[in-house]
């Protein structure tokens, strides 16, 4: 309603005026419309009271007396709990829903409007309620809720009242009859005869009042302090210190200063003993004791350092001379980044990054590993290399195929890349030939949710590559093992010459940090630069190589590729000679030939390499092509090198080479005697000495000494000729040996070495001390590990020539059965498999068709799955 208005007529007494017993009720109806509204102005609707809006997903829970509001000049207080689950919004559309209070003391949600980029707040609401906050709805999510800001309200009814608020008068101070009685108890006066005064001059006297301060003013007193006692004023502080001045120094604690210290004079010093020096010396006698035992340590000394004398060298650079000394460590930290605001040290293909924060946000990523990031400066052939990348999850929608990172060939006739991808989406860890985006492997991981945080590591060492990821947020992690072939086929390519490569593969990702670390061993004596016939190729595995069988040269590192050329080795050169190696051995060139790049090119490469190592202080050895029939004539090649470097600086492994004998099946490769060959021809030309980093000392060809050791730990040098069969010596290859028929013998085929006996071979190991070993053994055609318990023989593992197991503990060789792979014999105990409760069964991830368990609660028993599930056996 409003005001009603009297009507007072058209002239005085017409009678149509309104009557006066009418106006006295119009003219108290108004006042009683006035009242009201005063009412409601003083007590407008309002949030007396704003808590906190919990929520999870699409819960939204209140605790009970959290919010506390007026409407309609009613209070609602003391209001119970309140849960509500939301409504989703479209996914990838944000909302904002309205928390608000009603005339009933409850609550309610009231729903706002859906946007796909940002969403606006509801501003009209039904009648008798109040808005209480507001929370963001982004998906099937609530990303965020805000209470109402009360501002700071106060009630009116607490004015002036005890535990409310103090009211101001009209020069807007405080009342004084709300002020605490200690508010004016420091007095500042001038203190004379026991009296404080108002002025210096000591005219108005200032009241005593017991408990209360009194600060004196007068000049030279440094405003000391009183405390008035009920009959004196008794001194409590001495006022104002400006300085250590102010203060009278005492006959314990000196003053003492920097300056003072330092301009000591060591007046009276001796240098005459130098016993050790006790708690009771005075400075001046322990600096002299000192002295005197540094001149006694350095006089008894040797003072002349003569290399090779009393001096050793680190990492092959002696401490003679000036300068500092550069020592690496041994594995290499080679790029770590953890704050990113622009593009510096990355190149970016396809991709434009954006930055917050610190992060790198990748965006509009393509799922074909068209669209990426490569270090800069990083071009390498690293076998063994450690990429670690770590970032936030920003969206897990259609698209979101998150990142991948590995290597990324920059060989244009040889591509081998390799990339190791974690996608959010599809809750997938994959390994991939990013070229063809031929999956090579994968491992379903646990579901991702935006803001999670994850940690990718792509590691590989030589053709090992394990994929690691870490969901820290979850806690949870895994990995992906693949090996690859070094046989005669491929199962895939291992990565040769490449950038170090981060993969835009969809969706929003925030990168938090890039790190790439070498796994190689800095400072070896010999790094093998080469392509796949120095990687290993057709080897069979990487112990067989020729570049891992040349370990009596010292450490060994290999930076080589398959499909690698002159112009592939040139562009990884700064990092290779990074390595610091003393040695390098040389063998490139073969497929430059093999893909027609011109002799003018591969020759300024190669010539530019080997500029490269020297200058680093690297020797280069030149290994001479390899023999091989698809690209049979190389002369052009090694004559260019010979006659280029020398033939004193290059080894030929065509004299006596065998393409029937040593190469593989490929026509390309050497097989694992080819690999032996190479490098028997390479230890024993002696462009490399053999040096002493093996457990056994040696003494060389000469029969010197290599190494001065107990003369009972001496293991000689020999081709093998002139020892008997209890002589135990070291071959060419830096292997070991015993005897001329072999007992213990170094193999040049498959055996690295080999273990025989008249009856059979056994290898036991066991403590100094216990009698009791373990073991294995071989005895005609059957091989047995097993345990030897006071001298008798438990074959717990027997492998039959079929390559069949039979696990038994009779101690006597069983029977091969064709039709079994696996044979337990035993008459006192079972077989056992896995047990596990029904909750277990049900999560193994991918059971395989077979797979066998047992278990212990719900249908207790045995299951078996088959192609159509889990069937129940007994």
């Amino acid at each position: 309603m409003g005001l009603n208005y009297i009507n007072k007529g058209s002239a005085a007494n017409d009678k149509t005026g309104t009557p006066a017993r009418q106006a006295a009720d119009i003219i108290n109806g108004n006042f009683d419309y006035l009242d009201n509204r005063i009412v409601s102005l003083e007590n407008p609707d309002g949030v007396l009271k704003s808590g906190e809006i919990d929520t999870d997903v699409l819960n939204v829970d209140v605790a009970a007396d959290a919010f506390e509001w007026q409407i309609d000049q009613v209070k609602f207080l003391d209001n119970p709990a309140f849960h509500a689950v939301l409504d989703a919004a479209t996914d990838g559309y944000y909302r904002k829903d309205v928390l608000l209070g009603d005339n009933t003391g409850g609550y309610n949600i009231f729903k706002g409007d859906e946007d796909p980029t940002s969403a606006t707040e509801p501003s009209l609401f039904p009648v008798g309620t109040i808005k209480l906050g507001v929370i963001d709805v982004y998906g099937a999510v609530i990303t965020g809720s805000i209470p109402v800001d009360v501002g700071g309200k106060e009630d009116k009814a607490n004015k002036n009242q005890p535990n409310g608020y103090a009211g101001l008068d009209s020069s807007g101070r405080v009342l004084s009859s709300l002020l605490p009685s200690y508010v004016d108890d420091v007095l500042e006066g001038y203190l004379q005869s026991n009296v404080f005064y108002l002025e210096s001059g000591h005219t108005t006297v200032i009241p005593a009042e017991t408990g209360k301060v009194y600060v004196d003013l007068t000049a030279g007193q440094k405003n000391k302090q009183y405390r008035y006692s009920g009959s004196t004023y008794i001194q409590i502080t001495n006022g104002l210190i400006a300085s250590t001045d102010d203060v009278a120094e005492g006959a314990i604690n000196k003053y003492s200063t920097l300056a003072l210290v330092m301009s000591y004079v060591l007046t009276g010093i001796s240098f005459a003993t130098g016993t050790a020096i006790t708690a009771g010396d005075s400075i001046l006698s322990a600096f002299g004791k000192l002295q005197k035992q540094i001149s006694d340590i350095i006089t008894s000394k040797q003072d002349v350092l003569v290399s090779g004398t009393n001096i050793k060298t680190v990492n092959r650079k002696s401490i003679l001379g000036s300068g500092n000394l550069v020592l690496n460590n041994a594995f290499s930290l080679k790029f770590f980044r953890n704050y990113f605001t622009s593009i510096s040290g990355f190149t970016a293909v396809g991709t434009t990054p954006a930055y917050s924060d610190g992060k790198m946000v990748f965006t509009a990523g393509a799922s074909n590993f068209t669209k990426y990031l490569t270090i800069d400066g990083l071009k390498n052939t690293d076998e063994n290399i450690d990429i670690e990348v770590v970032f936030k999850v920003g969206t897990v929608n259609a698209g979101s195929n998150g990142i991948a990172i590995g290597k990324r060939s920059f060989n244009s006739w040889y591509d081998a890349s390799l990339a190791c991808h974690y996608n959010p989406v599809q809750s997938t860890a994959y390994i991939w030939d990013p070229t063809t985006s031929t999956q090579i492997s994968n491992k379903a991981v646990p579901t991702v949710a935006v803001n999670d945080i994850v940690r990718l590591k792509y590691t590989q060492i030589a053709n090992n590559i394990v994929f690691t990821y870490y969901n820290i947020t979850q806690g949870v992690a895994g990995q992906i093992t693949v090996i690859g072939n070094l046989g005669t086929t491929k199962n895939f390519k291992i990565p040769n010459s490449s950038d170090i490569c981060i993969w835009n593969l969809g969706g929003t990702q925030n990168i938090i940090s890039v790190k790439v670390t070498s796994l190689s061993n800095l400072n070896p004596n010999v790094v093998c630069i080469g392509d796949s016939k120095t990687v290993g190729y057709s080897a069979g595995n990487n112990s067989l190589r020729w570049s891992s069988n040349i370990q009596s040269l010292g450490t060994v590192i290999v930076a080589g590729g398959d499909g690698d050329r002159t112009v592939e080795t040139n562009q990884t050169i700064d990092y290779t000679k990074l390595i610091n190696a003393k040695y390098a051995i040389l063998c490139i060139g073969r497929n430059d030939l093999g893909s027609s790049v011109s002799s003018a090119t591969w020759q300024a490469n190669y010539s530019n390499i080997v500029s490269q190592l020297q200058v680093a202080g690297t020797t280069v050895i030149h290994l001479l092509p390899i023999p091989e029939i698809t690209v049979s004539d190389q002369s052009v090649l090694k004559n260019w090198i010979i006659t280029t470097y020398g033939s004193g600086n290059c080894i030929d492994p065509s004299v006596g080479w065998s393409n029937a004998t040593m190469l593989s099946s490929d026509n390309v490769h050497p097989n694992e005697v080819g690999h032996a060959f190479i490098a028997n021809t390479i230890i024993n030309s002696g462009l490399i000495a053999q040096i002493s980093e093996n457990v056994f000392p040696k003494i060389n060809e000469t029969d010197q000494l290599i190494v001065a050791a107990n003369t009972t730990n001496y293991i000689p040098y020999s081709n093998g000729s002139g020892f008997s069969d209890s002589d135990m010596y070291r071959v060419a290859s830096g292997r070991y040996a015993q005897g001329t028929t072999s007992p213990f013998n170094y193999g040049a085929g498959f055996q690295s070495f080999e273990v025989r006996g008249t009856s059979f071979g056994l290898i036991s190991v066991g403590k100094i001390g216990n009698t009791n070993t373990h073991y294995f053994s071989s005895k005609g055609d059957f091989g047995y590990f097993g345990s030897n318990v006071n001298g008798v023989l438990n074959n717990s593992l027997q492998i039959n020539p079929d390559g069949s197991i039979a696990l038994n503990k009779d101690g006597a060789t069983s029977a091969t059965i064709p039709s079994a792979r696996l044979e337990i014999v035993s008459t006192t105990q079972g077989f056992l498999p896995p047990r596990m409760t029904n909750a277990q069964r049900l999560a193994i991830v991918s059971p395989a068709v077979g797979l066998i368990v047992y278990c212990t609660d719900t249908t207790e028993g045995l299951y078996i799955y088959k192609s159509t599930g889990w069937t129940f056996v007994i």
